[in-house]
């Protein structure tokens, strides 16, 4: 399994906020850093779920327009290759 590249980053947080995250970190016995990278990820992954949602609203919008049959093909080759 290949290596994931690691980015650094520096960001700036009240004490209050620092001391909190500490805290929830601690009592998780996790890191700090742990902690906020899981955090961006959730930040991450709410915005594509909301960009989905978004993408699959505006097609239900144009039913007679919306072309799907495509992908029904797909997830039947999927089922069958599982």
């Amino acid at each position: 399994m290949p290596a994931t590249k690691l980015k650094s980053i520096t960001a700036r947080v009240s004490e209050r906020l620092y001391q909190a995250a500490s805290k929830v970190a601690e009592s998780r016995g996790e890191s700090m850093n742990r902690l906020v990278e899981q955090a961006l990820a959730k930040v991450v992954r709410e915005e594509e779920d909301r960009a989905l949602f978004d993408a699959f609203t505006l097609l239900g919008q144009d039913i007679e327009g919306a072309e799907v049959d495509f992908a029904l093909v797909a997830q039947s080759e999927v089922i069958a290759s599982a």
